[in-house]
């Protein structure tokens, strides 16, 4: 009911924002965990962000009608690797779009099997300032910054059968 309401109601020209089906969610959901594999692999630590991460909340899974599946990355760790991780992204069969490497936009967007209207990929990295206590990356003209805390004591949740890094913060630091 939700998906006919859903994409009845959606301008055509808006691909992106619909209902995916569930084969196209399975599909996310075996080329996310083949990129969690790949993370683990070159030893480079990943958390949940952005609507994977209100979906993991939310749902237990991915959100039906987003389109996008974001993993934060700290730059000390992804950087000294990153010709690695772009070399492994590519073996094991996805289609990089963009990649950044200057270190305040460290970032990789890539696709699967399917096109970047129904599922893409990015992996986005987060310089540490100690002095600043936050973490930060530069993005479309302006700073994002995460207060440390949230990034230092992430816990982990389940999703899809195993665990992944998520932030959490506490009330007073």
């Amino acid at each position: 009911m939700l998906n006919r309401f859903f994409n009845k109601n959606l301008k055509s020209n808006e691909p992106k924002v619909r209902i995916r089906t569930k084969e196209e969610l399975q599909i996310r959901r075996y080329e996310f965990l083949k990129i969690c594999e790949i993370l683990d692999k070159l030893n480079i630590r990943y958390f949940l962000q952005g609507g994977l991460l209100l979906g993991a909340i939310r749902h237990n899974d991915f959100i039906p009608w987003d389109w996008d599946t974001e993993l934060g990355v700290f730059t000390n760790e992804v950087s000294p690797k990153i010709e690695l991780l772009i070399n492994e992204i590519i073996l094991s069969g996805f289609t990089i779009k963009k990649h950044v490497e200057e270190l305040s936009r460290l970032k990789i967007d890539f696709i699967g099997k399917l096109s970047g209207d129904v599922t893409s990929y990015s992996i986005m990295a987060y310089n540490h300032d100690k002095t600043k206590k936050i973490f930060w990356r530069y993005t479309y003209g302006m700073t994002t910054k995460i207060p440390d805390h949230f990034l230092i004591n992430m816990k982990k949740i389940k999703l899809f059968d195993r665990y992944h890094l998520v932030q959490i913060g506490r009330a007073h630091v």
